[in-house]
C-alpha cells in the first residue's frame, strides 16, 4: 500500500532558511535560561513572519 504523498516545496520558501535556522537550535555548549530565551524569541519571531507557516505547522 502506497503512503501519502507530501508537499515539501514549501520549504525552499521558509522564512528559515539561511542563517537564521541558527535560532532554532541550541548551540553546542550548555545553554543559560536567559540565552535560551532570547535565541527562542528570535526564532517565534522568523516564524510570524514566514508565508509558509501554515504548511510547515502542518507538516510538524
Amino acid at each position: 500500500m502506497a503512503g501519502a504523498l507530501i508537499r515539501l516545496d514549501w520549504r525552499d520558501r521558509a522564512a528559515c532558511r539561511g542563517p537564521q535556522a541558527r535560532e532554532f537550535y541550541p548551540p553546542g555548549r550548555g545553554e543559560r535560561r536567559d540565552e535560551k530565551y532570547r535565541r527562542e524569541l528570535r526564532a517565534k519571531d522568523v516564524c510570524s513572519r514566514c508565508s509558509v507557516v501554515d504548511d510547515c505547522l502542518e507538516y510538524a
